[in-house]
């Protein structure tokens, strides 16, 4: 049997925790693989990312430009924003699916850091690399711009998972935001 002092123990047993907390953002370098929104059963980033500072009210996110009522073939500019009073750098991934079939509804038009994500008929629109987040009003903000052409569906979801990471590139230290929003459903 191998005979460890206890100071090397635990510092060996230090260094495995943060070698497995690091493990999941060097697995995914271009954001992370997809079905992470929380929508419609699925996991959302927190299945990696925890442990973040304590959340203000202000904390959350928020999808700007949505209407109350989709009208299939229109474009609607998106800006998801994700408010955290310690964020360094953020990441997201959400999808527009139909209810009934959970199939992907309508087409995006990616912005800059972006990328689509195909799995099972749907795009997860996400990004491809951390955004910086900017100082306003005392909080941090990321901020991602986007284009979004609806389709026809009865009912829709738009589901949303979000990230502010502290930027050490560890899941440790991350606060997790979700969003979900639903069209024409009784």
């Amino acid at each position: 049997m191998l005979n460890v002092k206890p100071k090397a123990r635990v510092a060996l047993g230090l260094a495995i925790f943060y070698l497995a907390a690091a493990l999941p953002a060097l697995a995914f370098p271009e954001g992370a693989e997809p079905k992470l929104t929380g929508g419609q059963g699925f996991d959302d980033c927190s299945s990696c990312h925890f442990a973040g500072p304590d959340k203000r009210e202000t904390s959350g996110i928020e999808l700007h430009g949505l209407a109350e009522q989709m009208v299939p073939g229109a474009w609607y500019q998106l800006t998801l924003e994700v408010t955290d009073p310690e964020q360094q750098v953020g990441g997201f991934q959400l999808a527009f699916r139909d209810l009934a079939t959970g199939e992907s509804v309508g087409e995006f038009d990616m912005g800059d850091g972006q990328l689509i994500l195909p799995h099972d008929n749907v795009n997860f629109l996400g990004h491809s690399k951390p955004q910086r987040a900017e100082q306003v009003d005392g909080d941090k903000v990321t901020r991602w711009q986007f284009v979004w052409r609806a389709g026809d569906a009865e009912s829709l979801e738009l589901s949303v998972a979000a990230v502010a990471a502290d930027g050490d590139d560890s899941s440790l230290g991350d606060n997790v935001y979700t969003y979900s929003r639903v069209w024409g459903a009784d």
